[in-house]
């Protein structure tokens, strides 16, 4: 019996110590993938996309389809930077102080798409 009971003490330290160690390895993988918080003046984004469309000469048509497209687009590279950056996106009029302006990072991506594609 003395036997079983030191067998069954050493398996529970084991236990307790590998608890310990994945708990700690989940804590210090939570912290390094910590969630922060970003702003981006989208307004002003939108603004620059809808004075560059109405320079083109479109039809009212297709310059609702072709501002659509542009709009997707942004909330699709918004999303993605979000996703890789581990941001959580803020307009900038919803944040009063502590968050990072993303919006001149999304404007060169922005701008850097455009040239690849003409």
């Amino acid at each position: 019996m003395k036997l079983n009971f030191k067998f069954n003490y050493t398996c529970i330290i084991t236990g307790v110590l590998l608890a310990s160690l994945v708990g700690n390895c989940i804590l210090s993988y939570r912290i390094s993938t910590q969630i922060r918080f970003a702003k981006v003046d989208a307004v002003y984004l939108m603004q620059n996309l809808v004075k560059e469309i109405s320079t083109q000469n479109l039809s009212s048509d297709d310059l609702k389809v072709h501002t659509k497209k542009e709009l997707a687009k942004l909330d699709q590279l918004l999303e993605k930077i979000a996703k890789q950056e581990n941001l959580v996106l803020l307009p900038s009029k919803a944040v009063i102080a502590g968050a990072i302006d993303i919006t001149g990072q999304v404007e060169t991506i922005m701008r850097q798409q455009d040239e690849s594609s003409n």
